[in-house]
Parts: structure tokens; sequence; C-alpha cells
């Protein structure tokens, strides 16, 4: 079990997943008493994902900051550095996030208070799933 919780692809990829999930389940048990059902829009979590994927990015380049100042200070910078790459990253996943969120806005509702499963559920959830992806797989490698 230890070996498990410890597992870097636990905790940056499983632990993000879970919290989202726990972020959908209280908007749910928040809701009005006469409106505490299980609604198609409640499955949509693709752009929650897609944040929590830049918020490990951002946090994640914090420790690359001390390493750059002291390469920096050596004048030793290599053209590998992640940090040098991180904004580039962090720029594209927003530009990302916000252009699913204008597909989500045009193409994504069949009315004012339905959502497609196509443009409105299925592909925002696989573009926050391999953004969150690639997050982690970022920071492991």
């Amino acid at each position: 079990m230890i070996a498990i919780l410890s597992n870097s692809y636990f905790q940056l990829f499983v632990i993000p997943l879970l919290t989202t999930l726990l972020t959908v389940f209280v908007k749910i048990v928040s809701r009005n008493d006469r409106y505490y059902t299980l609604v198609k829009e409640d499955f949509s979590i693709g752009l929650e994902l897609a944040v929590t994927s830049i918020l490990l990015l951002a946090t994640d380049s914090l420790k690359y900051i001390s390493k750059f100042t002291d390469l920096l200070n050596k004048n030793s910078i290599t053209h590998n550095d992640k940090l040098l790459v991180v904004p580039w990253i962090l720029l594209m996943l927003f530009i990302g996030a916000w252009g699913m969120s204008t597909l989500v806005r045009k193409f994504g509702w069949k009315s004012a208070s339905e959502m497609t499963w196509g443009w409105g559920i299925i592909i925002p959830n696989l573009f926050g799933l391999l953004s969150l992806i690639f997050a982690v797989n970022w920071i492991n490698g």
C-alpha cells in the first residue's frame, strides 16, 4: 500500500483526478434539495482537469527556480533546461483550455440548460485527461 501511495504517478495523476471528482461531488451535494439529482453536466470535468494540469506544471516549476538561479550565477544555462520550456507549455495549455471552453460554449449546448455529449462532455474530458497525463509525464520525465 505504501508503494502505491508513494508512487509519483499516483501522487500526480490519481490524487488530482480524485480531487476533481470531489469537486464535482461537492457541487452536486451543495445544490438546492429540490434539484438534488445527478445531471449530464456533472460529468463534464475536462476543463477542471486542464486547469489542474496547468497548476501542477506551474507549482512543479518552482523547484527549478533555485536550480535556474544557480545556473545563472555560473553562466552555464543549457537550452534543454526544463524551466526555459515550461512557460511555453503553460501558455499552450492555457490557450488550449481557453479554446476548449470556447468550443464548449459554441457547440457544446443543446439548449440553455442541457449540454451535448460530444462537444459538451466527451471532447473536453479527453482534452483535460490528456492535459493531465502530459503534465504528469512532464513532471516525472
